[in-house]
């Protein structure tokens, strides 16, 4: 009963269940999540903190969907550090019996082996494959947070320009 209490816990906070983690409890979730959910995919995850961020379309040259750029504040949450690998992919597909409808031939034209990241995936795909590692596909909101790491009104990393 313990355990599942402790597992409950951890996927609450995997999906950003808000508050704010002390650093006691974030130890405790960490040894927590890597012993119990992490045992699927074998995979590292890095806490997000909480934080906000201006969301959207900064050049005007996306799509409708992507304007006006807003606020948008987010709880903590955990992200994988990696992406899904072809090999991490195929052991969810064998051990869940789950019906992968892509190519795996075509899997391998782009990814050739087992520690290439996995491809040719549905979103209903990944969200199975997130449901049996413990997981879940993060928001669209949280994607970008992430992706951002901190940046702000720049297109990349060192500047505007792609060269």
């Amino acid at each position: 009963m313990r355990k599942l209490s402790w597992i409950l816990l951890v996927m609450l906070v995997l999906v950003g269940c808000g508050d704010e983690v002390t650093e006691d409890e974030e130890k405790a979730l960490k040894d927590l999540v890597k012993d119990e959910v992490l045992e699927k995919d074998r995979k590292g995850i890095v806490l997000i903190p909480a934080g906000s961020f201006e969301m959207g379309d900064y050049f005007d040259e996306g799509e409708a969907n992507e304007r006006p750029v807003h606020r948008v504040q987010l709880d903590a949450f955990y992200m994988d550090v990696h992406e899904v690998t072809v090999g991490q992919f195929r052991e969810f597909v064998q051990q869940s019996g789950y019906k992968y409808g892509g190519n795996w031939d075509s899997v391998a034209r782009y990814s050739p082996g087992d520690d290439y990241p996995m491809v040719n995936v549905s979103w209903n795909e990944a969200t199975a494959y997130a449901k049996w590692a413990g997981k879940r596909l993060p928001t669209e909101a949280e994607w970008e947070y992430a992706a951002r790491g901190g940046l702000v009104g720049k297109r990349y990393s060192w500047e505007d320009d792609e060269s």
